[in-house]
């Protein structure tokens, strides 16, 4: 047996698509905002200064010497600085021994 090809037309509808406009409604709003000033008056009291100057004399006395001291007592301690723990020990025992003489 052989294959045979055959061409059979067959009745066929046609469909024809056309563009057609179509009316369409678009429903917007607008709103406008304004902005509205206001103005509130409110009283602020502010207190007046009245300024009196007096005239005041103060007399000094002599300036201190270097040998009277500004305040009675002995000096605070030193603390040692960081890197010279040595010397501030040196200067804690002169101390001590100018404050033994002072005693005797």
């Amino acid at each position: 047996t052989q294959a045979k090809e055959k061409v059979v037309e067959v009745p066929h509808t046609l469909i024809r698509e056309v563009v057609e406009e179509v009316p369409q409604v678009q429903v917007v709003e607008y709103i406008t905002q304004t902005h509205q000033t206001s103005i509130q008056q409110a009283k602020k009291e502010v207190p007046k200064v009245n300024i009196q100057y007096v005239e005041k004399v103060v007399r000094s006395g002599p300036a201190p010497t270097m040998q009277e001291p500004r305040h009675p007592g002995p000096p605070p301690p030193m603390e040692p600085a960081q890197g010279n723990l040595g010397t501030w020990q040196q200067q804690q025992q002169q101390q001590q021994q100018q404050q033994q003489q002072q005693q005797q």
